[in-house]
């Protein structure tokens, strides 16, 4: 079964192309409702839709790092800075779909032994990528309190310390998944 390794991946992208576009239309209304200019340029979280897609994929967004220093610009799809993150997510989603259609296979899900540098390597890259994620949320708040505050009220941007959260410490869990695994009957999951 290799469904999930691959519909994954490119429903991600589709996504991410359709929420990509709507955040240009956002950005755009702003800046056609301010008479077709701004004299200093719009700020990159008014492409709200964009920046849902970045928390979808938090892991993808915290290891590139935005480079448009705060200021809106049109997506590019394929080139530049959303190609890499595109390919990134591809890479991501195309890991989680794989880890599931492993498991879904049947018989015997089998880790190699821990003790094995394959499995040291890849639960230290886990760990390490989901600490980079966590630290890559936190530093966009100035102060815990009115993010908390955001999120009880439902306000802009609500959803994005939940969902970064989530996979940061999703990462750091599948790190120590590998760091201690241990073989396991599917029957028994």
């Amino acid at each position: 079964m290799r469904f999930f390794k691959i519909a994954l991946p490119l429903l991600n992208v589709i996504l991410g192309v359709a929420l990509f576009y709507w955040g240009d239309v956002q950005a755009r209304k702003i800046i056609v409702a301010h008479g077709g200019a701004l004299e200093e340029g719009l700020v990159d979280v008014a492409a709200e839709a964009r920046y849902f897609h970045y928390a979808l994929n938090a892991p993808a967004w915290a290891l590139l790092r935005d480079r448009r220093q705060g200021r809106w610009s049109p997506s590019t799809y394929w080139r530049d800075y959303d190609l890499h993150y595109f390919l990134v997510v591809i890479v991501l989603w195309f890991s989680i779909g794989f880890a599931i259609d492993r498991r879904l296979s049947g018989g015997y899900f089998e880790r190699a032994p821990r003790k094995t540098w394959w499995n040291r390597i890849l639960a230290w890259v886990c760990i390490l990528w989901g600490l980079v994620t966590g630290y890559s949320i936190m530093p966009s708040f100035s102060s815990i309190l009115p993010v908390l505050k955001s999120v009880i009220r439902g306000g802009y941007g609500w959803w994005w310390l939940p969902m970064g959260l989530a996979w940061s410490l999703g990462l750091v869990a599948a790190g120590l998944y590998f760091m201690f695994g241990f073989k396991r009957k599917l029957s028994q999951i």
